[in-house]
């Protein structure tokens, strides 16, 4: 039921306001890029801290 009714809303939207449309499908690329960055970061962070903890424990062990 909601899915529908903002397929609806969102048609009504994109035939009367072209621009608002346009400027909301920015906004959602910006928040996807803004994941999509912090993920990697994240990513890195933690496999940079891995690496790190993996070679101290290699050095413990020799």
């Amino acid at each position: 039921m909601y899915i529908s009714s903002t397929l609806y809303s969102s048609r009504i939207k994109s035939s009367t306001f072209p621009l608002a449309d346009q400027i909301e499908r920015d906004g959602c690329q910006d928040w996807y890029r803004l994941k999509r960055t912090t993920y990697q970061i994240c990513k890195e962070i933690y496999y940079s801290t891995l690496t790190w903890c993996v070679g101290l424990l290699l050095d413990l062990l020799r």
